[in-house]
């Protein structure tokens, strides 16, 4: 026996529930509830509709607009439904004041967004991130932003649900974060969510090149840095490339062991640079270090002790045991080593004895 007009009437929804408990909201189109008396009630996230507690009344503007102050925060897991009174006639047609509308929907702000999903992984790999919008009850549909660190455009959407999955793959290493924004009409929420990425590690990879030496020196003095391939099962052999400050072309060679020296005399004084490449043929791996060289009052030429002879020992710190003997390939190819002439010093390649 109740007219359409009536039944389907829309009650006003609640547009924001701020965190210390103001409530605003607003007629919906079409349905404008102007200078109508709101009451609100207190209602918990089941599937029932009880409107178990009475908060109390509000009158709405011309507009349908109206705020209420419930004095305190909203306590968890409860939401908010309105009704209306007309306080005037026509504004439903056929009907006049003192008429009630149905109870709305229950308007329950979003609290929190939790994730679910691993926290370190590798390049190359598919990960499934879920998230989901707490509370149980909360007020549907909700728009989604997703920015995601390497992926260049936002991710925007809309659910009629309070969780998704997310599935993505990076193919560089390092911390990236998922960040979740979720506006549900009543309040908005971002959180975000952190994963480590490695890079994806190949049998027998070179992990780190370790070059040890001294940080200061003087022009003509002879300079030795130790060189270590890691990790300890690194394949072998090893192609040693080394460039340094001055030097007019690289040196190196090929050895089956992951120790090496590099021995070198500066002839002039500033910043020098000593860039180390290791390539097992599974991946290559670059280090630089740097060295002040300090100038002298006259500099010394170098000798011809500076060519090392089959009995150069690295330095004290890294002396190896006796029975550590290099073999003869270690020794790499001539092409390696560039003219000490052209330049007026000493740049050598020097295989290290292996340990």
């Amino acid at each position: 026996g109740i007219s359409n007009s009536l039944r389907f009437f829309e009650p006003p929804r609640i547009t924001d529930i701020s965190p210390t408990g103001v409530l605003t909201g607003r007629s919906e189109p079409d349905y404008i509830c102007s200078e109508c008396e709101i009451d609100l009630y207190l209602d918990n996230v089941d599937e029932f509709q009880d409107a178990l507690v009475y908060l109390g009344s509000v009158d709405a503007d011309a507009d349908g607009n109206f705020t209420y102050d419930l004095g305190q925060p909203l306590p968890a897991d409860l939401g908010i439904r309105t009704m209306a009174t007309l306080t005037k006639s026509g504004v439903i047609s056929g009907y006049s004041a003192g008429t009630t509308t149905e109870a709305s929907q229950l308007y329950t702000p979003i609290t929190d967004i939790t994730f679910d999903g691993p926290t370190e992984g590798f390049t190359g790999t598919d990960y499934q991130i879920n998230f989901a919008v707490e509370p149980v009850g909360v007020s549907l549909p909700i728009s989604y932003s997703v920015s995601i660190t390497d992926e260049p455009s936002l991710i925007e959407y809309v659910l009629d649900d309070r969780s998704d999955d997310l599935v993505y793959k990076w193919f560089s290493p390092g911390n990236k974060t998922i960040e979740v924004t979720a506006d549900n009409g009543i309040n908005s929420m971002t959180k975000s969510f952190n994963i480590a990425i490695a890079e994806v590690v190949e049998p027998g990879s070179i992990t780190n090149v370790i070059v040890t030496g001294p940080t200061t020196a003087e022009v003509g003095e002879e300079v030795v840095f130790d060189i270590e391939v890691a990790p300890a099962d690194a394949s072998l052999p090893i192609e040693f490339t080394i460039n340094a400050t001055d030097s007019a072309n690289p040196v190196g060679g090929t050895i089956n062991s992951r120790f090496a020296t590099y021995t070198r005399t500066w002839t002039s004084s500033g910043i020098k640079m000593v860039e180390v490449t290791a390539d097992n043929g599974v991946n290559q791996f670059t280090t630089s270090v740097e060295i002040t060289i300090g100038s002298v009052s006259s500099t010394p030429t170098p000798s011809a002790s500076s060519t090392p002879s089959a009995t150069s020992t690295p330095s004290a710190s890294t002396t190896p045991s006796a029975t550590s003997t290099p073999s003869s390939p270690s020794t790499p190819s001539a092409t390696g080593t560039p003219d000490p002439a052209s330049s007026g010093e000493t740049s050598i390649f020097l295989p290290m004895i292996q340990r």
